[in-house]
């Protein structure tokens, strides 16, 4: 075996691997193996948004503010008040031919994994790999995930929480070490968590502002200036 191969061999973090498992249970727990839209709140809602997003691609509209297919062909602005960012995502695979209720199902499981990943990445960045998968657990198992899954539907806002982890674990590697590539990693992400559910980021925003001045202390650096 190479010298470079054994190098790569090494890097895998194991750690990583036990957390994407933290998914799997969750995942067979959802109906996507059956095919099915699960009888939750809103599933039927953001079936509606992301079959529009599909139609609106194939308009030639890739971020729609109008969408003339809602409330009975009358049209409705959901673009104007309602981030569409993970209706834009699933409806350029619709547009393509994917049938609109498996993707609802993919996305649906793609945040589950996005949860336990998210938690893993960003307790690696304040602790070892023990405490990376309790985070990772606690953050994925949390009672709200199950009634966001189960009983609300509300993709949006699954999405979004999952993404707090996602932008927590980008501050922190911008406090260990900044660098243009991080800070543009982090901008990114909290751009996506904002384009995919406008309402939780109003809430999450101020906290990832202030741990983002907190979190050079917590690396044993000064604050950013």
């Amino acid at each position: 075996m190479s010298t470079q191969a054994k190098t790569h061999r090494l890097k895998i973090d194991h750690g990583l691997l036990a957390a994407l498992a933290l998914a799997l249970p969750i995942i067979l727990m959802t109906p996507l193996l059956s095919g099915e839209l699960p009888g939750t709140h809103d599933a039927q809602l953001h079936l509606h948004r992301l079959v529009s997003a599909a139609l609106n691609w194939r308009e030639g509209v890739i971020w729609g503010r109008w969408s003339p297919q809602l409330h009975f062909g009358y049209g409705y602005p959901i673009g104007n008040f309602y981030a569409p960012g993970w209706h834009v995502a699933g409806g350029a695979l619709v547009a393509l031919g994917a049938p609109a209720v498996t993707i609802w199902l993919l996305f649906e499981a793609l945040g589950v994994v996005i949860y336990t990943v998210g938690g893993y990445l960003w307790g690696r960045q304040i602790g070892g790999r023990g405490a990376a998968l309790v985070g990772a657990a606690v953050f994925t198992y949390a009672p709200l995930r199950f009634f966001e899954l189960f009983n609300q539907g509300n993709l949006s806002q699954f999405f979004a929480m999952g993404f707090m982890a996602w932008v927590m674990w980008a501050l922190a590697r911008c406090a260990r070490g900044p660098s243009p590539a991080r800070i543009a990693t982090a901008a990114l992400l909290l751009a996506a968590f904002i384009v995919t559910h406008h309402v939780t980021a109003l809430i999450f925003v101020p906290v990832a502002a202030l741990y983002a001045l907190l979190a050079p202390l917590i690396a044993g650096r000064r604050p950013w200036p």
